[in-house]
């Protein structure tokens, strides 16, 4: 039997010996459920008094609470969105569980808002606003917009490709640039919101400007702007100023008012559209410990959308890969998981993530793709730690992932950072702005964990 033959029969077998197990704890969730229901059918009763479960938060609770031994259960979604308060979270206790799609369904984990009551802005019959009236969505203050599923543009300027820096930093001062002409507005520094970003060779940054000096044409930003990546004349944009909202397809938030302005794309109806914003910039953690790894659970056949990206005071730069980027599901100290046949769309960071500590996880067949960074992020970038907490052994195979780095353009199809012994296989990796598959983390000649990938 060919290698290939052999690992299609143990897949089934897994799943058959998985649904046989999980049959005894299984759990319904259904977004026409009820908390106070058992969960353990599919559908509400004729007399409305028992069926699935509202939340998969209240399943996890469940099947914490029934599985002191650890034996294998399932927590089935039914179709539809199933909207998250927070991020689910699992650790030890929950091993040996699966979260699965039901029969010939694909339900969605979701973290977004709708926004509605959409009305003309007067004066302006192109431009349409919303009142945001969630006091925590307010102060969420997110990045993200979509109509009907299609991410939409944050108003930004230039339009069509960037303006240039004039040199590098300035008088060695790395958050501080150049600028030409009157690229630069210095009313954009009074309200602290507005963004640069920058394309350096193989790195990017994205700060908040803080000052202008017209004279000397000099941006001061609230972080670091330039690494040793040092590129002259290096492109950048602007995002985040209701000034730059010029176009079809462009929003602004203004946070301080809590209103959303937005410019339809042809054919689009903000009476009927559904417009949605994310709450969460992650949707799963497996929080595991060096003691107490999570192990064994399984994510099957979901689609996990609609979460955001974060940006710091000090803002963000990196050195290349978006390395300071995470998985919007992530692990550590997670051994033995899965995830596969899943999608993952509408993402700020980079999509799955098995870092620290993790070991023999299984990223197989799922699609990937209007990511912020990157598809896949494996292991951690600090040498000295992998040593100490090695992350490897992990099976990456049959993925397609495409339409990435969005926000963070050097970000990378698959990344592996030190880790041995993974199988990177049979991916489709297309529409990058950086590197399909990146290995090894390593410059010089110290001796790192990575080999036999």
């Amino acid at each position: 039997m060919s290698i290939k033959a052999l690992r299609t029969c143990v897949r089934v077998l897994i799943c058959v010996l998985g649904v046989q197990m999980a049959s005894a704890k299984s759990l319904f969730v259904a977004t026409n459920g009820n908390d106070a229901w058992s969960g353990y059918s599919a559908a509400p009763a004729k007399n409305g008094k028992d069926g699935p479960l509202a939340s998969v938060a209240e399943a996890i609770r469940r099947t914490r609470a029934a599985r002191k031994d650890q034996s294998r259960a399932e927590i089935i979604l039914r179709d539809g969105i199933h909207v998250l308060n927070e991020p689910i979270v699992l650790t030890a206790d929950d091993s040996r569980l699966v979260i699965s799609a039901y029969k010939n369904e694909t339900p969605t984990i979701s973290g977004q808002s709708v926004i509605g009551g959409w009305m003309n802005v007067e004066g302006n019959t192109n431009l349409w606003r919303a009142k945001v009236a969630d006091e925590k969505l307010k102060a969420w203050n997110f990045r993200e917009l979509f109509v009907n599923n299609h991410r939409k543009q944050r108003a930004r300027t230039p339009n069509n490709g960037c303006f240039h820096l004039v040199g590098s930093m300035v008088d060695g001062q790395s958050n501080k640039v150049r600028y030409a002409g009157s690229d630069i507005n210095p009313e954009w520094a009074k309200s602290g919101e507005v963004e640069l970003m920058t394309h350096q060779l193989w790195a990017g940054s994205r700060n908040r400007i803080v000052a202008v000096d017209t004279n000397a044409h000099v941006v001061t930003l609230g972080g670091q702007a330039i690494t040793k990546n040092k590129e002259d004349n290096a492109r950048y944009f602007i995002e985040n100023t209701r000034d730059a909202l010029d176009k079809p397809g462009e929003w602004f938030f203004d946070a301080k008012v809590g209103e959303v302005f937005y410019w339809p794309d042809a054919g689009e109806d903000l009476t009927k559209a559904r417009v949605t914003v994310p709450h969460l910039a992650e949707l799963v953690l497996l929080n595991g410990t060096k003691d107490a790894p999570v192990h064994d659970v399984i994510f099957r056949g979901l689609k996990f959308a609609d979460a955001d990206w974060r940006l710091e005071t000090k803002g963000y730069c990196d050195i290349q890969a978006a390395v300071r980027i995470h998985g919007t599901v992530r692990g550590q100290f997670a051994n033995d998981c899965i995830v596969e046949q899943c999608e993952f769309t509408r993402l700020g960071n980079y999509a799955i993530e098995f870092g620290r500590g993790c070991m023999r996880d299984r990223v197989i067949g799922n699609i990937i793709h209007d990511i912020g960074a990157g598809g896949i992020r494996l292991a951690e970038p600090n040498r000295k730690a992998s040593f100490a907490n090695p992350s490897g052994q992990h099976e990456v195979a049959d993925n397609l992932i495409y339409d990435i780095g969005v926000i963070y353009p050097p970000a990378v199809g698959i990344i592996l950072f030190h880790s041995a012994s993974n199988h990177i296989a049979h991916n489709e990796i297309h529409h990058t702005f950086y590197t399909a598959i990146s290995l090894g983390w390593s410059w010089g000649y110290k001796p790192t964990p990575s080999g036999a990938n």
